[in-house]
């Protein structure tokens, strides 16, 4: 049959598809420059083999992960769909709300697959977001000389080279915001130029679907001339359609994964570049009470926290620097090391806020923090962040967010976020009935202060059940804060298959068989019967499908002095310092330490955290016979809590977003 490009396919009618599914979201203007966005979700599923082909699913794609046993989940860029090319319809689209299209279509829910085609590209592997990678960024013409606006060494700009677009780039914009631990990069080869590829398709693009001209762009890359990368940043002529229900979407990201792709005339636009590799990382939108009604109208305010590149709000050509909100920020992990927990059920909270700018500067000391988190079961989550504007952070829009403490909501990892409050020095937030406790939740700025580095000092507790930190005097700095703990996930066997780009499985990950499965720094925790947990992990969801199956997942042993952890066999050759196990005798141990044999969770002597996150069950621990000083009292790390999504949004004006705070 023919795509709607009018491109032949080449696959038998009675063929096996295989391919693997995604979600994408993009964002469609209400009108050219106008307030907000409507988002516009859909799910693709991309075959490489013979060619590459995307077809289009109608319908709900989870559900077709429902009861199934194993019981199983659906993962973007994962998960994969297998169906007979009879099925597919008109502009290769497969339609769910069909029975017999639904029964004919089988799911694989922990495996990718990529065929040993000779592709550069990475067809929605798995990604990271830490560490330097590799984008190709293509110019796409069409045989009627239709063509982006932007020039190839402009394109390269707005990716890659500050000096050619107006002082910032999408790289710079990353690096900074990251503090320099996600970098892109162009990719090489001989066929690119400063990481830009020209493909010319033999077709008018106009009012063409982008999904059926990426295909063929895609299978028109020479199978030369091109070095490995990861990403891929795909630019069309403006008369591309990049939208499945009409309107003005600029801009799409598979959510998550590797590719992005942009109508022209907005890609100088750095924010969009930064927004939709942001969804390639997980993250979903950023929105506010734009009209300040009460209500949080999600098919109109979606985009309107303007104090976050998940917004829509994008400014002039060179004022794209802008980075996350606290939620953001908090599950990018950037600065994990500066993040903080508080239950307002058990603890009031008192601390000093830093900006990323300054963070990202080292002026930052460990009682200080860059992102907290205040959560309670019962409640939807709340992140605190003082948004600093200034060096990478110095969006000049909009000036009702500038230089404040910013309170945003949202309920768990890839998830919509929504502004609750912005704070100046002296204001107050207040959430009633807190968690269903009858309580209110308050959140107070005792003090905004320039210096180095520039701070805001806040308050957070619970009336009626925890006292309020004092302004007056410096509030009661919560324990130095500890990254949280990953949720265990089985993603296949070997878990290596599930990173295609790396070569190793993540922290919390599995089936590993040994040690060399797994990123750097990393160990196999090679689990038995009874280790009904995997320390340094949490069980996420499906812990209970999970749990008594006897994987092997990959840990990232605690370095706390004076904690019990789990780092491995010990020996004579290879010995466990203090608290650390699992030692068989004494010989296993470093020094004078002694071998402690345990059959649970026993204390051990001079060690703190048995039972906890970082121990194991039966693992025996090396300690000292001799005083030793107790170590610093630091509380078990918290558990945080992953999740999911998302694509696009153009320029729009930027708004003010009006949020109720209450004067102290």
């Amino acid at each position: 049959f023919l795509s709607s490009t009018g491109v032949a396919q080449v696959i038998p009618p009675e063929s096996q598809v295989k391919c693997t599914v995604s979600s994408i979201l993009s964002t469609t203007l209400r009108g050219v420059q106008s307030v907000g966005a409507v988002g516009d979700y859909e799910y693709v599923c991309t075959a490489d083999s013979p060619i590459i082909s995307t077809y289009k699913i109608y319908g709900d794609v989870r559900s077709l992960f429902t009861g199934l046993e194993p019981p199983a989940f659906y993962q973007s860029s994962v998960s994969v769909l297998t169906f007979p090319s009879s099925i597919v319809g008109d502009d290769k689209v497969i339609d769910l709300s069909d029975d017999i299209v639904r029964a004919s279509v089988s799911v694989s829910p922990h495996n990718i697959f990529l065929s040993d085609q000779s592709q550069n590209q990475s067809q929605g592997q798995q990604n990271t977001n830490e560490g330097t990678f590799k984008g190709l960024a293509i110019r796409v013409v069409d045989s009627t000389g239709d063509e982006p606006v932007e020039s190839a060494n402009e394109i390269y700009g707005a990716f890659f080279d500050d000096s050619i677009n107006f002082g910032v780039s999408v790289k710079s914009v990353l690096s900074g915001c990251s503090a320099g631990k996600f970098n892109i990069i162009p990719a090489t080869g001989s066929a690119l130029t400063n990481g830009v590829i020209e493909i010319t398709v033999n077709y008018a693009v106009a009012g063409q679907y982008y999904s059926d001209v990426s295909d063929d762009v895609f299978n028109l890359l020479p199978s030369t001339g091109i070095d490995d990368y990861t990403y891929t940043f795909m630019i069309f002529p403006e008369s591309v359609n990049l939208s499945s229900s009409g309107g003005n979407t600029v801009g799409k990201g598979s959510f998550p994964g590797t590719k992005t792709w942009y109508k022209s005339t907005y890609v100088q636009y750095v924010t969009l570049g930064v927004h939709e590799i942001g969804h390639n990382l997980y993250l979903g939108h950023s929105g506010a009470d734009y009209n300040n009604n009460g209500v949080f109208d999600d098919d109109e305010e979606e985009y309107d926290d303007p104090s976050c590149t998940m917004g829509g709000e994008y400014g002039s050509t060179s004022d794209g620097q802008k980075c996350f909100n606290a939620a953001k920020v908090y599950y990018l992990g950037w600065f994990s090391d500066y993040q903080g927990d508080m239950t307002p059920t058990n603890n009031a909270f008192g601390g000093t806020l830093v900006g990323v700018n300054d963070a990202g500067n080292d002026e930052i000391s460990p009682d200080q923090y860059v992102t907290v988190r205040v959560s309670d079961s019962g409640a939807t989550d709340l992140y605190l962040m003082y948004n600093r504007v200034e060096g990478v952070n110095k969006f000049l829009e909009n000036i009702y967010y500038r230089d404040k403490v910013v309170v945003v909501e949202q309920d768990g990892a890839g998830e919509q976020s929504w502004v609750r409050s912005v704070l100046d020095q002296g204001e107050t937030y207040t959430q009633d009935n807190w968690a269903g406790t009858g309580n209110s939740l308050k959140i107070k700025v005792c003090s905004i202060i320039d210096g180095t580095p520039d701070t805001a000092t806040i308050g957070a507790w619970l009336d009626g059940v925890n006292e309020s930190p004092s302004c007056e005097t410096p509030p009661t700095i919560s324990p130095a804060p500890t990254p949280q703990a990953k949720e265990v996930q089985y993603v296949g066997n070997p878990c290596t298959s599930a990173f295609p780009v790396t070569g190793k499985c993540a922290e919390c990950t599995g089936d590993c068989d040994d040690d060399s499965d797994c990123e750097d720094g990393l160990i196999c925790f090679q689990r038995s019967y009874y280790d009904t947990d995997v320390p340094g992990c949490v069980w996420g969801a499906d812990g209970a499908n999970l749990i008594n199956d006897n994987s092997d997942y990959c840990i990232k042993p605690s370095t706390e002095f004076g904690v019990i952890t789990y780092v491995g066999e010990c020996d004579s050759s290879n010995p466990c310092g203090r608290c650390q196990g699992d030692c068989d005798s004494s010989s296993g141990c470093e020094g004078d330490l002694v071998c402690m044999q345990r059959d649970g969770y026993e204390e051990v002597p001079g060690c703190s955290g048995a039972g906890g996150l970082y121990d194991a069950a039966e693992k025996d621990i090396c300690y000292s016979t001799s005083p030793v000083a107790p170590p610093t009292s630091t509380p078990a790390p918290v558990a945080s809590t992953p999740a999911p999504v998302a694509s696009t949004p153009a320029p729009v004006a930027s708004t003010p977003a009006p949020v109720a705070s209450t004067p102290a």
